[in-house]
């Protein structure tokens, strides 16, 4: 399961920008497909627009939006025969990034990804395989997906694969939570024989000794970014366009820099 932690701070800041304009808006997660659909088959969401969260490669969420002419961005990338703005973190470029500095530093890499129906999946499995493929190296025994996230399956994955210049890219910090703990247990050192990065941060989780490397995402500015595009599709009716945030790379002492 994808770490959504970071639900809270965005939806604050899209509600906010949201109201201070005067507007009603429905956010929907991926928890709540069934009661969407129901509501909007019923006549029951009085709403400006909605912004839909983590979309999946084939949403029916979006199919029922389109039916009942709603207005609608997305956070997070549609696939590709849906027409809505979105805003996303640049997940290709992000893992394409990490796994470039992590082939410079280890032998091998490898990514555990999220459920593999979600786009932003898609988006960092690309990004792995193009620098894999472009540097002569064969991903596929070194991709694992349809993850949970869980710790319980960070350690077991570590006590698998975890060896001397060996290094991981994880979906969430609770992966790399289990990977730290396997380490450990097979007396190597993170950081120094075993790098590890993750591709989102939990704000709730304990501390990582050594410090955790990983990917930072600006969730205000997305969630007020997102509204502020509802809002102009509202008022003027703009062309669709997506915004692309990059992420910020927090290098610590999980990897060798």
């Amino acid at each position: 399961m994808e770490d959504h932690n970071f639900y809270g701070e965005l939806v604050i800041s899209a509600l906010s920008k949201a109201s201070k304009k005067g507007y009603s808006i429905l956010l929907l997660s991926n928890d709540n497909e069934n009661d969407l659909i129901n509501n909007l088959r019923f006549g029951k969401a009085p709403i400006d627009g909605a912004i839909l969260l983590a979309p999946n490669i084939d949403d029916s969420r979006l199919s029922e939006i389109q039916n009942n002419s709603i207005e609608c961005v997305i956070i997070g990338r549609p696939s590709k025969n849906i027409r809505y703005d979105y805003i996303d973190v640049d997940n290709y470029n992000l893992t394409r990034e990490v796994t470039e500095l992590l082939l410079n530093n280890y032998d091998k890499v490898y990514l555990l990804n999220a459920d593999s129906k979600l786009t932003i999946v898609q988006d960092r499995k690309d990004g792995f395989f193009d620098v894999c493929n472009e540097k002569h190296i064969d991903p596929s025994d070194k991709y694992i997906t349809d993850l949970e996230g869980t710790i319980e399956e960070g350690y077991k994955l570590g006590i698998e694969k975890a060896e001397k210049n060996v290094a991981f890219i994880t979906c969430n910090s609770f992966l790399a939570a289990g990977l730290y703990k396997a380490i450990n247990k097979k007396k190597l050192k993170v950081g120094e024989d075993v790098g590890v990065f993750a591709l989102g941060k939990s704000q709730t989780d304990y501390i990582f000794t050594p410090k955790l490397s990983y990917a930072k995402q600006d969730y205000k500015l997305i969630g007020s970014k997102a509204v502020e595009m509802l809002i102009n599709q509202i008022e003027s009716k703009d062309v669709m366009h997506c915004v692309l945030i990059k992420s910020k790379l927090r290098i610590h002492s999980s990897i060798r820099k």
